[in-house]
């Protein structure tokens, strides 16, 4: 039994040993990364700086052309809004302008459809005064007796004169 505890002292002896061994050489290998670090620290500071400065310079970049956009926005609103304006005003103008052409026209038309009628009761009476005057004058004829170039009476038969010697 004094063996297995020899061994087993032996054995725990050795794995401690190894144990030992690679935790120096872990910290040894920490204690290289610290040096380099170290080194590398400045320039590891210097990038951030870099960074950050670059990223200052970008949202300065970004800002000023936020700025400009709304200002371009702003610009384009407003010639949006006096063309809309404009559109508005001249599509009015039209409509007052068509509103007083169709009165004229209107009122022409009416015009126009008086004095039509009026001629158109002048013929009326016109040709009245003519029909009165066609029928006088044949009344007149008829009642008369014609004359022949000598001076003798014509008669009348079917529509046509002719001398009774």
């Amino acid at each position: 039994m004094m063996d297995r505890i020899i061994m087993t002292t032996q054995q725990l002896q050795a794995e401690m040993a190894a144990l030992r061994e690679t935790v120096e050489v872990r910290f040894e290998a920490i204690d290289r990364a610290v040096i380099l670090l170290q080194g590398i620290a400045p320039t590891i500071i210097e990038m951030k700086a870099l960074v950050e400065e670059r990223f200052v310079r970008i949202d300065t970049i970004l800002d000023e052309r936020d700025r400009r956009d709304a200002v371009i926005a702003a610009a384009h609103l407003t010639a949006v809004q006096a063309a809309l304006q404009a559109q508005t005003e001249a599509i009015a103008a039209t409509r007052t302008a068509t509103g007083v052409a169709i009165a004229r026209a209107e009122e022409s038309t009416s015009g126009n459809i008086r004095a039509a009628r009026h001629r158109q009761k002048h013929r009326q009476i016109k040709l009245a005064l003519l029909i009165a005057v066609a029928i006088i004058v044949a009344v007149t004829l008829l009642s008369w007796p014609a004359r022949s170039r000598d001076g003798l009476p014509l008669y009348i038969q079917n529509g046509s004169c002719f001398d009774d010697s």
